[in-house]
């Protein structure tokens, strides 16, 4: 059955033809046993933040092996040694194997293999050999820190060479996603702008995520993968937004990829909710977020934020974050302050608002200050979860003014509509960050009893 496969050398003696022959049988076996590989990527998982950080070290955690790329690897090396080039049968035949399994074939780097098959390829598969080769190459370069022009600069320009030609390419979901995401890892958007100008062929798709620990996955953590999308434009944007490539990001949007993505940012001890915009201003270099916010912000990116990733969190990161002026520009855009008694829904299921602070010192404020000054409920407060490896933090929208300690600042959002209720935690943190002219200013605002600040500089017991 094997007689197609039948080699035409460029060396070739009588004497090895046998032996050769039964070799490449033997290699075509090989290839013909290996199950399709599943696509798999950074694509795949980019939920995962901490594979994200740790390049190079994804495989121990669970990625799928790349079984089917070695055996191409073998074909290749073999003909290479032994100096072969199939005939026509030969061609057909590994066509036959490589429409079956292209994207290991793309996993091998075997180049000269995929120069010889090329030109009978489908266009399909064509796409998804691309794919395969894409994903090699981010790799080494993920491995390396070094850009692809260093790292490997043949296998950069075959890549190109042949994403160019897109006559005759067909993009499916998965390939056209593969190879759009490593093109931003690799910071190369010429071939990013070349697969998406054929984003109407297979932007709709969906590309399917995976979780890769093999101890399991918990029940919570496929509902929070639920709410994310899967629609392969939308992965593509996810990936832009995860490695702060403004450039790739309005390449996406532009292409109509949702400005208002939920992303998930899971660590190996936390895990944290985000539209695009949150995960931009909250994990994003901050010298970084004026062109990516504006960028979202004109494509249409709510400047609220999202049910998922927590209604008003942009606002209180800019604030946070000590960014007066781009506070003021969500505002300006529509962002508004919660009222007293509203909260962050996204973050408060299953959240003890009590945690990470002094609950002795809580109960007395609630005691003592409260019998004094209305004070807004704990858990009906303005506050955003902030999760981390100890656990996390609750935040209020007042802390980033306590810090400074500056009234001026403090009036002028107010006047924009921040609450100056105050909860327990609030005076807590006033106290604790000695804000005391921004604390005389709103308990004078609040009309509070003049004994409450002295009660307050008295010191908060235990």
């Amino acid at each position: 059955m094997f007689d197609s496969f039948r080699y035409n050398f460029l060396i070739m003696d009588a004497e090895n033809s046998e032996k050769r022959d039964d070799e490449w049988v033997s290699l075509m076996k090989g290839l013909e046993k290996e199950e399709p590989t599943l696509a798999t990527g950074w694509f795949r998982w980019m939920h995962l933040s901490f594979v994200l950080r740790m390049g190079g070290v994804r495989r121990a955690y669970g990625s799928s092996p790349v079984t089917g790329a070695s055996a191409w690897k073998e074909v290749a090396q073999w003909l290479l040694e032994k100096g072969g080039v199939p005939d026509a049968d030969g061609v057909a035949g590994l066509c036959k194997l490589a429409e079956r399994d292209a994207w290991s074939l793309g996993m091998s780097q075997a180049i000269v293999l995929v120069e010889i098959l090329w030109a009978d390829l489908s266009p399909l598969a064509r796409g998804r050999v691309l794919a395969g080769f894409s994903e090699t190459l981010a790799e080494e370069v993920w491995r390396s820190r070094r850009a692809a022009s260093e790292t490997s600069p043949r296998k950069l320009e075959w890549l190109q060479g042949k994403a160019s030609r897109l006559d005759t390419i067909t993009w499916d979901a998965v390939s056209a996603t593969q190879v759009a995401c490593n093109a931003v890892l690799l910071k190369e958007l010429d071939l990013l702008g070349q697969v998406l100008r054929t984003v109407s062929e297979w932007g709709e798709g969906k590309v399917v995520r995976l979780e890769p620990f093999d101890r399991g996955v918990l029940d919570k953590w496929l509902e929070e993968l639920e709410a994310l999308s899967e629609r392969a434009l939308d992965r593509c944007l996810e990936g832009a937004v995860r490695v702060g490539n403004v450039g790739a990001i309005r390449l996406c949007l532009e292409a109509g990829a949702d400005p208002n993505l939920a992303i998930w940012r899971l660590e190996r001890s936390s895990n944290e909710r985000h539209s695009a915009l949150s995960y931009v201003m909250g994990e994003i270099r901050r010298n970084e977020w004026k062109e990516l916010v504006e960028a979202l912000l004109d494509a249409g990116a709510d400047p609220r934020g999202s049910e998922f990733g927590g209604k008003d969190k942009p606002l209180f990161l800019a604030l946070w974050g000590k960014d007066w002026d781009l506070a003021e520009e969500l505002l300006n855009r529509g962002a508004k302050f919660p009222g007293a008694g509203d909260s962050d829904a996204a973050g408060k299921s299953g959240v003890r608002w009590s945690h990470g602070w002094d609950t002795a010192k809580l109960n007395w404020i609630e005691r003592e200050i409260g019998s004094l000054l209305p004070l807004v409920p704990v858990i009906d407060g303005t506050s955003f979860w902030f999760s981390h490896a100890q656990g996390g933090d609750a935040h209020r929208f007042l802390d980033p003014f306590w810090e400074g300690d500056d009234v001026e600042l403090l009036r002028r959002f107010e006047d924009r509509g921040l609450s100056i209720r105050l909860s327990a935690p609030d005076v807590l943190s006033a106290v604790r960050g000695e804000a005391w002219n921004c604390l005389g200013y709103v308990l004078e605002r609040l009309e509070a009893p003049g004994e409450v600040m002295g009660l307050l500089r008295g010191g908060i017991p235990d």
